[in-house]
C-alpha cells in the first residue's frame, strides 16, 4: 500500500519508506546532539537493532550479499525501485543480454528470498508483473550510500588516507 508510504529521494533513487523511519532518519542526519540511534527507535515504536561483533557482522553481511549476488540482480531491482510494476516482457526489454530463463530465475530467487512480488492475472495470454516488497524497497537508501560510497574512491595513483586519521 503506497498510500501510507512517504516518498523519499535519497540520491540516485526514489524510496518507498514508513514516514515514521523517514523522519527519525532526517532528525538523526539532521542534529548532532539528537538522541541515540537506540533510543530513537524505542521512542518511535521500531524493534532495536541486533547488536553485533565482528565474526556476526561479517557473517550476517555475507548472507545479504548472497541475496543480492549475481549478474542480473541489482540490475533488476534498479529497474522496480521507486514503486514501479513491471511485466516480465518488459523487464527482458530494460536488460539486454539477459536470456528469458537467466530472468526467470533471477526473479524466482528475488521472489523466494522476499525482495520481489509477483502478481499472475488469470488471463489468457498470462500477464504477470512484478514489483518490490516493502523490504526490497527499504534496499534503496542502502544502495544509494553504496553508490556514494564507490564515488569516494580516490584516483590511481594518489596517495590514500589511513582510517582514522
Amino acid at each position: 500500500m503506497i498510500s501510507k508510504y512517504a516518498a523519499t529521494a535519497f540520491g540516485n533513487c526514489v524510496c518507498i519508506a514508513d514516514p515514521s523511519f523517514v523522519a527519525m532518519y532526517l532528525r538523526q542526519r539532521v542534529s548532532p546532539d539528537g538522541p541515540s540511534f537506540k533510543n530513537a527507535r524505542k521512542s518511535e515504536g521500531l524493534p532495536l537493532r541486533k547488536a553485533y561483533t565482528p565474526e556476526t557482522a561479517a557473517a550476517d553481511v555475507e548472507k545479504t550479499l548472497h541475496v543480492l549476488g549475481g549478474r542480473w540482480k541489482l540490475i533488476i531491482l534498479f529497474h522496480l525501485f521507486g514503486g514501479k510494476q513491471q511485466r516480465y516482457s518488459e523487464l527482458e526489454r530494460l536488460i539486454p543480454g539477459i536470456s528469458p530463463k537467466m530472468l526467470a530465475q533471477q526473479l524466482r530467487q528475488l521472489e523466494g528470498d522476499g525482495l520481489v512480488a509477483r502478481k499472475l492475472y488469470p488471463q489468457v495470454p498470462p500477464k504477470v508483473e512484478y514489483r518490490l516488497t516493502d523490504w526490497g524497497q527499504a534496499l534503496c537508501p542502502a544502495l544509494d550510500a553504496v553508490l556514494q560510497w564507490a564515488e569516494q574512491k580516490p584516483e590511481a595513483g594518489a596517495p590514500c588516507e589511513e582510517a582514522g586519521s
